[in-house]
Formats: C-alpha cells, sequence, structure tokens
C-alpha cells in the first residue's frame, strides 16, 4: 500500500474491503484497531498519503452503512493518526 506506483483508487479499495472484514467481527476488536493503523501507516508512506487517509474516514459512513460503531472508529483512529503525524488540516464529517 505505500508503494508511491500503486493506483489510489485500487489502494482505496482494497484498503475498504479489508476494514470492512476486520471491522465486521466485533470479537476482532482489537485487532481491527491495530489493522487499521497499520493501514494508515503504509498509506501514510505515500507523497498522497494524508490525503487518502482523509478519504477514507470521509467514506466511513458509507463503506459501513448500519454498522454506525465501525464508521465512528474509524474516524477516531484515522484523526488520531492524522494528529500525531502533525497534519493541520483535519476535516474529516
Amino acid at each position: 500500500m505505500g508503494k508511491p506506483n500503486a493506483e489510489p483508487a485500487g489502494l482505496l479499495g482494497v484498503a475498504s474491503e479489508l476494514l470492512k472484514e476486520v471491522w465486521i467481527d466485533p470479537v476482532m476488536g482489537l485487532q481491527g484497531q491495530q489493522v487499521t493503523r497499520r493501514i494508515l501507516d503504509r498509506l501514510g508512506n505515500r507523497t498522497d498519503g494524508r490525503e487518502l487517509v482523509r478519504t477514507l474516514a470521509r467514506n466511513a459512513d458509507d463503506l459501513f452503512g448500519m454498522n454506525v460503531l465501525a464508521a465512528v472508529r474509524l474516524k477516531r483512529i484515522a484523526m488520531d493518526w492524522l494528529k500525531s503525524k502533525g497534519n493541520d488540516q483535519i476535516i474529516i464529517p
């Protein structure tokens, strides 16, 4: 996911599917957090990484549908990740 020549749309698709699988099972809550942070770290290695992280977070509601808790968790983890990277432009509805 951190490779600069990979297409952003493809990366977001793969990341979205991974996140859905991890957050669907409530037993995997801790793993969900760890996998989410790892995905964000890998995306963050790209020059457009922060924008990809913002896009993932903005799309959380559509991604998880009725699973509001998973969407909120993804948004929270993404906001924390962006803050930890010193980003001053955090806008996630």
